[in-house]
């Protein structure tokens, strides 16, 4: 950037820079032709409008003036306001270049044609300024800083990432950081008239009906940074649907965001919002069709045109709010000038200017893409590689069967020739792209909004017939057959960079195109013809039937025999398995013996539409056995047993053996492989038996009370915390360790008041519980005993556990062992429920532990599955998916709402 002096040496040359040997005829042709066109009249034609002299000698501070509606803005700024002192353009260094290089690639785009033909040098009034709205305090160096402060008069915050689905990191950094660093510039400018803070239409798409207001955010600025301060990538990216909410991406919801904090931090500035809609490309200024970008709408026309993009979700019925950039740009520019002349007083709402086409000339979109192909059929391109065949389809279910049908089978099928000709596949990529691309636009082109513009409609209305002629933003002068007359021309120029020249040979290839496209439409109607004439064949004629069984679904076994082929006779694999298993050293009999279960009917012939589902009987014996065996001193063992039969099924006809299925499941969740099949055959029919087996075996020994094991030493006379004692597993372990360990010293188990129980009331409501039987009926009660069991009033899911601090005391000097048994195990359990639980009561149990003088061992249960997402679990500690720590900050701020949405649904 050039230095404070530079800028002050070179003022009188910027103040001329556009005015000076072809600006000032530019401006008399400009002028004649609005006269003659009955706009003006010749004595005001002279003259500089009322925006003209505003704009005079001012310095403008532009942000994302790089982009596509920056790049309209300097243009017109610099070609409509000759006059101008200064443009400080923020530029960031991008891939290696500097911002210098930066600022020529800019202005050598075809937008500045018109300027460059007029006047070479009409950049020298814009200096280039190295900073980045990602950064904090935009990246700007001090001495940079000071110069922005000292000259700038009007600010255009039109720097924004555009990107819908931007991790929500970077949005919110570029979006809502870079707007507070903004207006905090701006609160220290000397000399400032304007700042216009450039959001979308669409920042508040989650409602109906948009009103020129603000809204109140889903989340404020301050909470919002906390967040993404707070978590790690992994964890903002899985939160951030959560606090999306109903916002369709992060693009539309750090919008929303954003416009909070200009409510909340531009109260005493000359500030206001300006909202556009969706801006596709130039009508009429500087020329006509001018566009540097596929994003939304016109990635959709460029992709149907090239004959790639074939099916698109969307409803023709919608209203598409469309405005044309030039046209946007211009009602930009007379925003800040209303917000200047309008010396908005302390306290008075900050205006809001919502541009958009639907109150004075709506367009639907299904006009939107009858006019771009009405226009666009004539004018095919040289890189189109098809017909142009798009098909619009308003429910999601029948254009992802388009999808498809119509890019990913014809993807594959281009992909495997080329890598057939050895080449590198990409038609899959594209496709996956557009995909992405096709969902992220779906939400907007399946509904629309009702907006109003009055703020937009009284301004034009205040402005004089200079200006409106000089700065046209009025959407009643929108002619959109007009528009689409030149658009698809723009296109084909400066996204697909054909020359004009080239539309003869485009024009054949695209014949040539309709005509095999037309070929294969012919060969695709009459294969689906035959299909369907196959399958009605298949379903309503005898001969072509087919026929399922099934078994009952309380039947242990469950087998499904389908008819497929009559000529195919079934092998006979294996051997039916008879007899007993052994186990143990010796034979046992099975606790359940042999199940039967049979049809009580024959299968009928007929179509597979005419049998129902097979009755089934079933009988069951029962027998169980428990014996005394000898050696290595007294103990009991017994086993159990399972096996059960499917005795036979009667079919009057052959089974094709690959269409057999058979499968045995078990209540406990076993799922067993049956046994080999064998064919009998009786009188004609075939007999197919299917046979299980399994053998259980569990000895249970039992040991003299005299003698105490190693285990039980060392329980001797130590005391025990246990949390999660009233739960089911809490239960059996306080039951087990009082009867196998009698020595245990006390056991203290943390209860809760639950009910309007009090913890002493509820332990001896819990110490009748049938589980506590054999041992009432050995030690009688336990409760007041000593060593017994001790009750500690406390809750896991409260900060230190709930516990007194005399209870914590006796907790510190006497435990040495701790069951951390205490869990929420509820599936859909509320998720600030869940982490208060099971992850603060965890952290809360620790920190007793730690203080602990005599702790010897600690026990914390979780469960098998809390390394689900892994295909094998070793014996290790894994590192999480997010910092616990963090978590536990989230919870100091987040709403109940936020983390109930936490939870998946």
């Amino acid at each position: 950037m050039r230095s404070g002096k530079c800028i002050a040496a070179n003022r009188k040359s910027e103040r001329t820079c556009v005015s000076s040997d072809a600006a000032p005829s530019r401006r008399r042709l400009a002028m004649t032709s609005a006269a003659e066109q009955g706009y003006l009249k010749p004595e005001e034609a002279a003259e500089k409008s009322p925006m003209q002299q505003f704009y005079a000698d001012k310095s403008i501070f532009l942000t994302g003036g790089t982009g596509f509606m920056g790049k309209v803005i300097s243009e017109k700024l610099l070609r409509t306001c000759p006059d101008i002192r200064t443009i400080y353009l923020l530029i960031r260094p991008k891939k290696g270049k500097e911002i210098s290089a930066r600022f020529e690639e800019i202005f050598s785009d075809p937008v500045f044609a018109q300027l460059q033909e007029k006047n070479p040098k009409f950049a020298s009034c814009v200096v280039p300024v190295a900073g980045d709205v990602a950064q904090k305090g935009l990246g700007l160096s001090e001495e940079d800083r000071q110069t922005l402060i000292e000259n700038v008069n009007i600010v255009f915050h039109a720097a924004a990432t555009v990107r819908f689905d931007e991790k929500l990191r970077l949005a919110n950094a570029i979006n809502v950081q870079g707007t507070k660093d903004m207006l905090a510039l701006c609160a220290l400018m000397k000399n400032l008239n304007a700042v216009i803070h450039v959001s979308t239409a669409y920042s508040n798409c989650n409602l109906r009906e948009i009103k020129e207001k603000f809204y109140e955010p889903p989340i404020s600025h301050e909470k919002l940074t906390q967040c993404v301060e707070a978590l790690d990538d992994n964890l903002l990216d899985g939160s951030t649907p959560v606090l999306l909410q109903d916002f369709p991406n992060t693009y539309a919801f750090t919008k929303n965001v954003a416009e909070d904090v200009v409510k909340d931090l531009g109260r005493d500035l000359p500030i206001a919002v300006y909202r556009p809609a969706i801006i596709i490309a130039t009508w009429k200024e500087p020329v006509s069709g001018w566009i540097d970008n596929v994003y939304g709408p016109t990635g959709v026309v460029v992709g149907a045109g090239l004959g790639i993009l074939r099916t698109l979700q969307a409803d023709k019925e919608m209203v598409a709010d469309l405005v044309p950039v030039d046209m946007a740009v211009s009602a930009l520019i007379a925003t800040a000038y209303d917000t200047a002349v309008s010396a908005r007083k302390a306290g008075d709402e900050i205006p809001i200017y919502n541009y958009v086409s639907s109150p004075e000339k709506p367009i639907t979109w299904g006009e939107f893409m009858e006019l771009n192909y009405k226009n666009g059929v004539n004018i095919p391109s040289m890189k189109a590689i098809w017909y142009y065949t798009l098909t619009i389809n308003k429910f999601r279910s029948l254009h992802l069967l388009c999808s498809l049908f119509l890019h990913f089978l014809p993807a594959l099928l281009v992909d495997g020739v080329l890598m057939v000709i050895g080449r590198q596949p990409q038609m899959m990529k594209v496709y996956k792209k557009i995909h992405r691309f096709g969902d992220v636009i779906a939400y907007f082109s399946t509904q629309q909004w009702n907006f109003s513009n009055q703020n937009m409609q009284s301004l034009w209305s205040r402005m004089h017939p200079k200006d409106q002629y000089l700065f046209n933003f009025s959407m009643k002068n929108m002619d959109w057959e007009d528009y689409f007359r030149t658009h698809i021309l723009g296109l084909r120029k400066y996204l697909a960079k054909d020359d004009p020249s080239t539309l003869p040979a485009a024009r054949k290839r695209w014949f040539k195109f309709l005509v095999v496209h037309r070929c294969i439409q012919g060969v695709a109607m009459y294969v689906a013809v035959r299909i369907l004439w196959s399958l009605l064949s298949y379903i309503f004629l005898p001969a072509a039937a087919t026929i399922s069984i099934f078994l009952h679904t309380s039947s242990a076994t469950a087998a499904t025999a389908i008819l497929r082929n009559r000529r195919n006779p079934v092998s006979t694999p294996g051997k039916f398995p008879k007899g007993e298993r052994e186990s143990l050293g010796g034979k046992r009999k099975p606790l359940l013996v042999p199940s039967v279960t049979e049809a009580d009917e024959d299968v009928r012939k007929g179509p597979a539409w005419k049998i129902g589902k097979i009755s089934i009987e079933k009988t069951r014996k029962s027998a169980a056995s428990a014996e005394k065996r000898g050696g290595g001193g007294s103990y009991k063992c017994g086993q159990v047993g399972v096996r059960i039969n499917l005795s036979t099924l009667s079919l009057r006809s052959h089974l094709d053996q690959r269409a057999v299925r058979d499968v045995a499941e078990f209540p406990s969740g076993q799922t067993l492989a049956p046994s080999r099949l064998k064919r009998r055959t009786t009188r004609g029919e075939g007999y197919f038996p299917f046979a299980m087996e399994i053998v259980n075996t569990k000895p249970l020994t039992y040991f003299g009370d005299d003698d105490l094991t190693p285990v039980q030493q060392f329980y001797h006379e130590k005391s025990v915390l246990i949390t999660g004692a009233s739960g089911f597993m809490g239960k059996v372990l306080l039951e087990k360790l009082l009867r196998s360990c009698p020595g245990v010293g006390n056991v203290y188990i943390l209860l809760r008041p639950k009910r309007g129980e009090q913890p002493l009331q509820r332990l001896e409501k819990l110490m009748k519980d049938p589980v506590f039987e054999r041992l009432r009926r050995e030690r009688g009660s336990l409760i007041g005993a000593t060593p017994g069991v001790v009750p500690i009033t406390g809750d896991i899911s409260r900060p230190g556990l709930g516990i007194s601090a005399a209870d914590r005391a006796v907790l510190v000097s006497s435990v040495e062992i701790v069951f951390h048994v205490a869990a929420t195990v509820r599936f859909n359990e509320k998720m600030r429920q869940a982490l208060q639980t099971n992850l603060g009561g965890t952290n809360a149990v620790m920190q007793l532990c730690k203080e602990m003088h005599q702790l010897k061992s600690f026990v914390y249960v979780s469960t098998a599955y809390t390394n689900s997402p892994r295909d094998k679990v070793d014996e290790v500690v894994y590192t999480p998916p997010v910092d616990p720590d963090k978590i536990l900050q989230c919870m100091e701020w987040m709403s109940e709402e936020q983390f109930e949405d936490l939870a998946p649904s």
